[in-house]
């Protein structure tokens, strides 16, 4: 008998986060689509890119000793704000490769992200739930489906994107 197995991961991780970075971060310019507030769409800033692969590489680093991984190609990164009653409805960010959620400014009634199984909404084998946490990253398989819950606050800020370890 073969034995396939097929393997997604969610990491996560704690960092340090400056008030330098949360002032770059907050100087970015966001528009409202689909029910938050993101700079995915605008023009990208260099200087805040360059910050959050500095300030995220140590955990990276971390994913890629665990799968011998050497090389690290930084795809791209977007600020995202929620205010009160907004949300990210269930979405993956593609099919290879990472991608994290770094939470910089949240309370505890800022929304959850919910991970799924990839096959989710069809087949539902595991959920993980994830409270906020100002520093926290959380690293993960670009398929896994995944959904911000709307916002019970005006404060939930964070930092996403994507990217690809061979």
């Amino acid at each position: 008998m073969e034995h396939i197995k097929f393997d997604f991961n969610i990491y996560s991780d704690q960092l340090t986060i400056t008030q330098s970075y949360i002032d770059l971060v907050e100087s970015i310019e966001l528009e409202l689509v689909n029910q938050k507030y993101t700079s995915y769409y605008k023009i990208k800033n260099n200087v805040f890119i360059n910050g959050t692969q500095e300030i995220i590489k140590p955990s990276v680093e971390k994913i890629a000793k665990l799968k011998n991984f050497s090389n690290l190609i930084f795809e791209n990164c977007w600020v995202q704000k929620y205010k009160q009653g907004q949300y990210h409805p269930l979405h993956t960010h593609g099919v290879e490769g990472f991608s994290f959620v770094f939470y910089i400014n949240v309370t505890d009634n800022s929304s959850k992200t919910c991970f799924y199984n990839p096959g989710y909404p069809y087949v539902q084998t595991h959920e993980y739930i994830v409270k906020p946490k100002r520093g926290l990253i959380i690293i993960f398989d670009k398929a896994i489906p995944h959904f911000v819950e709307p916002n019970k606050d005006e404060e939930r800020l964070i930092v996403s994107g994507n990217f690809i370890l061979s």
